[in-house]
């Protein structure tokens, strides 16, 4: 998910923004510094197991309908709640402390809204990765090194288009009323880093998104204790977060019903870029997904592998057919941009052929990420909803099939249709030249 703002400037200066780091990166990840390393990472001396002072700080103010809150709660085990329910509606803004830390040292936090406390969706934010010391020394642009504050992020939901799964206040949405945990992301490692690195020309960087993660997930456990649903999504690089940390939500929940949906983020990525970056970010793979601790891994490792140990949990990956962040990403890796959304489609035709429990969405246009959008529930495939279909794959005890838009019909974007020439939501850029 782009790092959505309440900047309003016009489209055009947006725009502006985006190429203007897109040829940053691009004149980067074309040189060696998207390849091998070397030994351009080493582990600092101050790990993340050692968390400085900064990282133990106490949440900020929030607005008045809201709650600052300080947890340690690490132990990740299920039975009785421990804490109370949030009221629903209340918004908190939790800092967990402990081994959490955002990139550039500063104290990490997560918000909670309330609501059924049975019912919970936890949703990672995505924001960009970096994994060398010209990528992550060029900061903001590239992955995002702070969390914003709780009083910020309410501001982004109030903009119009913003909504999708957020949506737990709106009646007529399929998870009204649930309890809606949001997992920033602060660390350019797509949840997954335990490690505090040391890149050439002297960038630190503090990758301790599996910590951060974590600390949301075991509050979720200590305060709702046994659930009887819940929902991981995340976009771009939330998506890749939402199924690492399925595990951990599986195995502490087995009477639960767990759903596990990944947007905008399927896994085009130049070829062994999760063994670099395993080795880089520190990454401990789940050890109930044995295929993920081979040598060589890809996505499909990922999202299958993860589907296949829960066969009766349900899992699902969305993009757009020409999803164009992940065809720059793609490209930027040295990859063909033409080729990407042959390559889509193939990952997604093999992941699911590999996991009958694993559901695939194909949707027209270039776009990306839909789940923190109000065109969630807009966006038709082949004639299809996403609502409508989102709502049986949730609850109804068959799951639905998957969508693919098909030729001509991958190329229709109503999205990119209603974009006016200032407009001020950031998506509207991916339609630029729509269609091809």
């Amino acid at each position: 998910m782009p790092y959505i703002t309440t900047d309003t400037q016009p489209r055009r200066a947006v725009g502006a923004r985006r190429r203007a780091r897109r040829q940053l990166l691009l004149a980067l990840c074309v040189a060696p510094a998207c390849g091998d390393p070397g030994d351009d990472a080493t582990e600092s001396d101050e790990t993340a197991s050692a968390a400085t002072d900064e990282t133990t700080g106490a949440a900020t103010d929030a607005t008045s309908d809201t709650t600052s809150a300080t947890t340690g709660a690490t132990s990740g085990e299920t039975g009785e709640t421990t804490g109370p329910a949030l009221p629903p509606g209340e918004w908190i803004e939790v800092a967990p402390g402990g081994d959490t830390g955002c990139a550039d040292g500063s104290p990490y936090h997560f918000f909670v809204r309330g609501g059924d406390p049975n019912r919970v969706i936890i949703d990672f934010e995505g924001g960009g990765a970096c994994w060398s010391g010209e990528l992550c020394g060029i900061g903001a642009p590239i992955y995002k090194p702070s969390v914003r504050s709780l009083e910020d992020y309410l501001s982004v939901l109030e903009l119009d288009f913003i909504g999708g799964l957020q949506d737990v206040g709106e009646p007529a949405r399929p998870m009204y009323g649930w309890t809606y945990v949001h997992v920033p992301y602060c660390t350019g490692d797509i949840h997954m880093g335990a490690a505090d690195v040391e890149y050439d020309g002297g960038v630190a960087i503090q990758h301790r998104g599996a910590a951060n993660a974590r600390s949301a997930l075991d509050w979720v456990l200590e305060h709702h204790g046994a659930l009887a649903e819940v929902t991981m999504s995340g976009c771009s690089a939330g998506s890749y977060g939402a199924y690492f940390h399925a595990p951990y939500m599986a195995e502490r929940l087995p009477e639960s019903s767990l759903r596990v949906l990944g947007d905008g983020g399927v896994g085009v990525l130049m070829d062994g870029f999760f063994a670099l970056t395993r080795a880089i970010w520190g990454v401990q793979m789940p050890d109930e997904i044995p295929r993920l601790h081979e040598d060589e891994i890809d996505a499909v490792d990922l999202f299958a592998g993860v589907a296949q140990a829960y066969p009766d949990h349900r899992f699902a990956l969305h993009t757009t057919a020409f999803d164009a962040d992940q065809t720059f990403y793609f490209t930027a890796m040295g990859g063909d941009a033409e080729a990407w959304p042959g390559l889509a489609r193939a990952l997604l035709e093999t992941a699911r052929g590999e996991a009958d429990n694993l559901r695939t969405i194909l949707a027209p246009g270039p776009t990306h990420c839909v789940t923190p959008y109000e065109h969630l529930w807009t966006r038709s495939v082949e004639g299809v909803t996403l609502e409508a279909w989102l709502e049986p794959w949730l609850h109804a005890d068959a799951a639905p099939g998957d969508l693919d838009c098909a030729n001509e019909s991958c190329l229709e974007d109503p999205l990119c249709a209603s974009c006016e020439p200032d407009d001020v939501r950031d998506l509207c850029d991916y339609c630029a030249g729509w269609p091809p």
